[in-house]
């Protein structure tokens, strides 16, 4: 649920001051009106993510299902 955008009481969303300036991808990025994201389209979604993250050696990605 908390891919959508437009939700955040019903999904309890954390706040940008919550995240502590952490990257959250893929939190709120489809909006109300888009057509569902199927698994397939959600993984994609993350593998380019994956792919094109610029981050300093040593530190880690994680991903939370």
């Amino acid at each position: 649920m908390q891919l959508y955008c437009g939700l955040p009481i019903i999904t309890n969303k954390f706040t940008a001051e919550e995240t502590k300036g952490v990257p959250h991808h893929l939190l709120g990025c489809i909006g109300l009106e888009q057509e569902t994201w199927t698994v397939g389209k959600f993984v994609g979604e993350c593998l380019g993510i994956v792919g094109s993250s610029s981050r300093p050696a040593g530190i880690e990605l994680t991903l939370v299902d």
